[in-house]
Formats: C-alpha cells, structure tokens, sequence
C-alpha cells in the first residue's frame, strides 16, 4: 500500500515484489505505470485512481489474471 503518500513514481526495484497481488498507489502524484509492472506473475489488482496518469504500460490492458 502506497496510497496517499505523495510519491510520483515507483522505484525501479518495486519490480523485484514478485509475490506481490495488490499495488494500490492511489491518491499520489503518479504520471506513468512503469513497464516492469508486467514482470508481477501474481499481481491481481492495481489501484492509481487520483492520479495524474499520462501514459500506461504497452499491453497493460491485456494483463489477466
């Protein structure tokens, strides 16, 4: 849980969480999910409402579960 901290991006070792299921940024400053996201074998939800997203992922929205 990383919501309402302020933060504008995710570090580049978030990457390494892989047993992570939940990734809830919401409520910060983030522009763009990073790429690596697709490289969570177990993600099941991701929550960046309220932010100020210019840019997602190539294929996030072909990721399932």
């Amino acid at each position: 849980f990383c919501g309402t901290n302020e933060i504008s991006s995710l570090p580049e070792s978030f990457s390494h969480l892989t047993s992570l299921e939940v990734l809830d940024c919401s409520r910060n400053q983030v522009k763009e999910i990073p790429d690596e996201i697709k490289n969570l074998p177990n993600l099941k939800m991701v929550f960046y409402s309220f932010n100020p997203l210019s840019t997602m992922p190539k294929g996030f929205s072909d990721l399932s579960k």
